[in-house]
């Protein structure tokens, strides 16, 4: 018997996976257990979600980096 997968990356595979399938052989699947426009929105929020933390990642780098710069300047100006 198939698992449900545990990782993120695999979660999120699964999902398209099933949006593609479901929408591809809706003749098949005519009442689904699981609807297919509601799975497709939950997912596009958990892209914008992901998203948001890539970015602030992103920006959490651009300021540590600025604060060492600002650290730096701060240790050499002492030492003048």
């Amino acid at each position: 018997m198939a698992q449900f997968p545990r990782t993120e990356a695999e979660i999120a595979v699964l999902a398209q996976e099933m949006i593609s399938g479901l929408g591809a052989n809706a003749a098949t699947y005519p009442a689904p257990p699981v609807n297919m426009m509601e799975l497709s929105m939950l997912r596009s929020a958990y892209v914008v979600a992901q998203n948001a933390v890539i970015a602030a990642q992103a920006a959490a780098d651009a300021a540590y980096t600025d604060k060492d710069a600002a650290l730096e300047a701060l240790a050499e100006g002492m030492k003048k």
